[in-house]
């Protein structure tokens, strides 16, 4: 008897709620799932590859090593502002860190990485075009040296 009544009990209150639980992570997932698609992004390292953009997904991001801690970091020279538009570019330190009384401390002279983020400009999707970017990684009292690299950008 008492097994019939906690059955029954799991059934008229526990079964609904893990049936709603249920299909509340389901319709979380579906909605992440559309979130993600729309969030998608072209992400590269390598400029001697072109970065290839579509109006769906006109915004890209270029990831670069960086070393701020020797006063270098990228700076942005040329870029036709008429197509793309820089967005925001973040540094993010070296994971390697060290415990100093008690708190983490990151390695001085590690290198991190820098994210630039750009977008194609909506009206540049009229019809297909080229462009290109140029970063340069430089101290900014130095001028006139540092390490350039252009990246090609194409839409459709």
């Amino acid at each position: 008897m008492k097994y019939k009544i906690l059955i029954s009990i799991f059934f008229i209150f526990l079964f609904p709620v893990s049936i709603y639980a249920t299909q509340k992570i389901v319709s979380h997932e579906k909605i992440m799932g559309k979130l993600n698609v729309q969030l998608e992004k072209i992400s590269t390292t390598d400029a001697t590859k072109p970065i290839r953009v579509t109006s769906a997904h006109p915004v890209f991001q270029i990831t670069l090593e960086s070393n701020p801690t020797t006063g270098y970091s990228w700076r942005l020279f040329e870029i036709d502002r008429t197509v793309m538009t820089p967005l925001k570019q973040i540094y993010h330190a070296p994971p390697t860190f060290i415990h100093v009384k008690g708190k983490k401390e990151f390695l001085a002279g590690a290198p991190g990485y820098e994210v630039w983020t750009f977008e194609v400009n909506h009206a540049a999707f009229a019809v297909p075009g080229i462009s290109k970017m140029t970063l340069t990684y430089m101290r900014p009292w130095e001028t006139g040296s540092g390490i350039t690299k252009t990246f090609v950008v194409l839409w459709q």
